[in-house]
C-alpha cells in the first residue's frame, strides 16, 4: 500500500474527531436541539439566540428548572439528559457516530439521483478544564466528496474525501468573561430557521473572539480574516477583514435590546482602528474618506409572554438620510421570529418566521467587500433581493421521540451579492423582488427518535418543492421530492 492510500484509510478511519471545551457549546453541537427546544418553551431561561452559550450559565439553569413543579416527566428526562452531558467535571470522552444517506428524487425527470450518499463523523467530548484555559478541536471528513462543491465547503478534493476543521481554539475564561483565538462559529440572533446577522450557514471564521458579561449588559466583539485562504488570493496584499460588536442590554427578566456594528474592509494587515472593540466604526469610516462595507443592526427580543418568543431585527446595510438627486437604495433587511408552546401542552411547539432583504443590500462597490465569506451569504441564506416564510410545528411524542411539519414560501429575484447598485447605477428603483422572480413553495415533515437506551439516533426528512421560474428563468418549473434519511450510533 502507497503512502497515499494509507494517509486515505487512516483519514476514513477516524472520520471526524470533535473535541469540545466544557466551558463553551456552540449551534449543532449534540445537545444543543434539546436545549434550544427547552429554550422555546419558556423551561430554561438563557440567552438561546446566542452562540456560543456558557456551561455554567447552562447548568444553573437546568438545576433550577429541575425542581419545577409544573414539568413533566418527559421534559425532566431531558433536563438530567443535559445534566449528564455538560454537568461532570472530571474526564469523560463521548464518541458520536453519524451515517447519512440522501436521496433526491426528481418528479420531472423520473429519475432518482443519489448524491453525498454517505458521509461519517465521530464526535470526541472532553468535559474538564484547568487553570481557566480551555480548548476546542473540530474535524470534519467528507465522503465521497467533490471538486465542484469546494467553494462550498471551503475543501479541496483529495481521494474523493474533503476535510477541514471547524471550531478549533485555545481559550482563557473567568466566570465574567471568555477570549477565544482561533476558528470559531458564532451565531448573533433569534431565528429559529436561520439569522439576518450571521447565517447558521455561515463556515467557521479565523480571528479572535471576545464576550464579557456586565449582567444587566452583555458586550461581544469579534475581529476575523475574511480573505478565502486560497493560492490566489493570499499572493494579494489587499487582504479582507471583518470586525464587528455587540452590545446587548437587558431591560428586565423577558426583555433585551442588542445594538451590533460591523465594518468589512481591505487592507494588506488589519487596522489598529478596526481592532478597537469599543469605538464607534461608523465614525472612523467617515473620516477615513475610505468606502469600507458598514453595517449595523438593532433587534429587541420578547421572551415568555404568555408562552410566546418574540424576536425583531432591522439590518441596515445603507440608508440615505440625505436626499438623492437620483435612485440610490435603502439597503434594508428585517427578521421577524415567533415561537409558541402553550402552556398546558408544552408536546406543541409553533413557530412562525419571516424574512426579507431589500434589493442590492449586502453588496457593496467593491466584490471583495460584499456581505459573503466564500461566496456564501453571511447573512440570511438566500443573501439578498428576496424574501421567505415559513411556519413549523413540532410534537414530542415522548422523551425520545418527536416529530414535525414545516411549510415555507420564497422569492428571489435574479440579482445576487455581487450585483450591486454602483456596477448597475438603475434611475429608478427595481420592483422588488427584481427582474425574473424565482418563487419556490416547500413543505415537509421530520421525524426524530432515539433507540436501544438512546445509542442509536435515527433522522428522517420527507418535502415536497415546487419551483416556478426556476434559477429565474420565466416558464421553467421544477418539482422536487426529496428524502434525507439520517442514522447514527452514540457510544
Amino acid at each position: 500500500m502507497d503512502g497515499k492510500k494509507f494517509f486515505l484509510v487512516v483519514f476514513i478511519g477516524l472520520l471526524c474527531i470533535k473535541i469540545f471545551s466544557f466551558e463553551l457549546i456552540f449551534d449543532n453541537e449534540y445537545g444543543s436541539q434539546i436545549i434550544e427546544e427547552l429554550y422555546h418553551k419558556n423551561i430554561i431561561d438563557l440567552d438561546g439566540r446566542t452562540y456560543p452559550l456558557r456551561v455554567d450559565q447552562l447548568l444553573k439553569e437546568l438545576r433550577f428548572a429541575k425542581n419545577r413543579k409544573d414539568l413533566s416527566k418527559d421534559e425532566i428526562f431531558l433536563i438530567e439528559k443535559l445534566l449528564s452531558i455538560y454537568g461532570k467535571r472530571n474526564s469523560i470522552f463521548k464518541y458520536h457516530f453519524d451515517l447519512y444517506n440522501q436521496a433526491t428524487f426528481k418528479k420531472f425527470s423520473d429519475s432518482i439521483n443519489f448524491k453525498d450518499s454517505i458521509i461519517t463523523y465521530t464526535n470526541l467530548l472532553i468535559k474538564n478544564s484547568k487553570n481557566n484555559i480551555f480548548y476546542n478541536i473540530s474535524f470534519d471528513l467528507f465522503f465521497p466528496f467533490v471538486e465542484r462543491d469546494s467553494f462550498y465547503y471551503r475543501m479541496k478534493d483529495w481521494e474523493k474525501t474533503g476535510s477541514d476543521f471547524n471550531n478549533t481554539f485555545l481559550g482563557v475564561y473567568s466566570k465574567d468573561y471568555f477570549l477565544i483565538f482561533g476558528r470559531i462559529k458564532p451565531v448573533w440572533g433569534g431565528g429559529f430557521y436561520d439569522n439576518i446577522y450571521f447565517s447558521k450557514d455561515l463556515l467557521p471564521l479565523d480571528g479572535i473572539f471576545f464576550e464579557y458579561d456586565f449582567k444587566r449588559l452583555k458586550f461581544s466583539y469579534l475581529t476575523v480574516y475574511l480573505t478565502p485562504y486560497y493560492l490566489k488570493d493570499k499572493r494579494r496584499t489587499d487582504n479582507t477583514y471583518m470586525s464587528t460588536h455587540r452590545l446587548q442590554y437587558f431591560l428586565s427578566k423577558n426583555i433585551n435590546f442588542s445594538f451590533k456594528e460591523m465594518i468589512i474592509y481591505q487592507s494588506n494587515l488589519p487596522q489598529p482602528p478596526y481592532l478597537n472593540p469599543i469605538i464607534l466604526y461608523y465614525i472612523i469610516q467617515n473620516n477615513s474618506f475610505s468606502d469600507d462595507n458598514i453595517i449595523w443592526s438593532f433587534d429587541l427580543s420578547i421572551e415568555n409572554l404568555f408562552g410566546f418568543k418574540i424576536y425583531n431585527e432591522l439590518f441596515i446595510d445603507d440608508y440615505q438620510y440625505q436626499p438623492e438627486f437620483s435612485y440610490v437604495p435603502n439597503k434594508l433587511g428585517y427578521l421577524f421570529s415567533l415561537t409558541y408552546s402553550p402552556q398546558k401542552l408544552r408536546k406543541l411547539l409553533f413557530g412562525i418566521e419571516y424574512c426579507r432583504i431589500n434589493t442590492y443590500t449586502g453588496t457593496h462597490e467593491f466584490d471583495r467587500l460584499n456581505y459573503s465569506y466564500y461566496r456564501r451569504p453571511i447573512s440570511y441564506f438566500f443573501g439578498t433581493d428576496g424574501d421567505f416564510l415559513i411556519f413549523k410545528v413540532d410534537y414530542r411524542y415522548n422523551r425520545k421521540i418527536k416529530s414535525g411539519y414545516k411549510i415555507s414560501f420564497l422569492r428571489k429575484g435574479s440579482r445576487d451579492l455581487f450585483d450591486s447598485w454602483e456596477k448597475e447605477m438603475p434611475l429608478t428603483a427595481p420592483p422588488f423582488p427584481s427582474g425574473r422572480v424565482e418563487t419556490t413553495l416547500k413543505n415537509g415533515i421530520n421525524f426524530y427518535g432515539e433507540f436501544f437506551k438512546e445509542k442509536i439516533f435515527v433522522d428522517l426528512d420527507i418535502s415536497d418543492s415546487y419551483i416556478k421560474n426556476y434559477e429565474n428563468i420565466v416558464g421553467e418549473e421544477r418539482n422536487f421530492f426529496e428524502i434525507k434519511f439520517k442514522i447514527g450510533v452514540n457510544l
